[in-house]
C-alpha cells in the first residue's frame, strides 16, 4: 500500500511528536485515566513547566484532548490509535533487544568454545 506525498508528511509530524521521551512518559502516564496537571506531573517525575510545554504540543498535534473539570483541566488520549501504535512499537523494541543480545551472546561466546577451554 502506498502513501501519498501529505500522508507521509503527516505520519512524519506525528512521529516527530512521538519522538521526545517527555511527551511519551506522559502519553503513558494517560494511558488508563485521564488525568490533570498535577496528577501528571507526580506520575511522571517531569516539572511543571516541562509537562505544560509538552501537553500543549500534544494538544496542539491532537493527540491529546483535555477537558476542563471545574477547577481542573482534564487530559485524555485523544487518538486511540496511540494503545495499539505504543504496544507495537514497544515489541519491536523488546525483538530488537532480543536479537541483538543473541548476536552478542554468539560473539562473545563462538561456536565450540566453552568456559572451560578458554582457561
Amino acid at each position: 500500500m502506498a502513501i501519498d506525498s501529505q500522508q507521509i508528511d503527516q505520519v512524519a509530524r506525528i512521529l516527530a511528536v512521538l519522538g521526545e521521551p517527555s511527551r511519551l512518559r506522559i502519553l503513558s502516564a494517560l494511558m488508563d485515566k485521564p488525568l490533570s496537571v498535577n496528577q501528571i506531573i507526580a506520575a511522571t517525575g517531569l516539572k511543571q513547566a516541562n509537562v505544560s510545554k509538552q501537553l500543549s504540543i500534544l494538544f496542539d498535534s491532537g493527540l491529546v484532548a483535555r477537558q476542563r473539570e471545574g477547577v481542573s483541566v482534564q487530559y485524555r488520549i485523544a487518538l486511540p490509535l496511540l494503545y495499539d501504535l505504543c504496544g507495537l512499537v514497544c515489541e519491536g523494541a523488546r525483538e530488537i533487544a532480543a536479537r541483538r543480545l543473541a548476536a552478542f551472546d554468539k560473539s562473545a561466546h563462538p561456536v565450540g568454545q566453552d568456559d572451560e577451554s578458554m582457561s
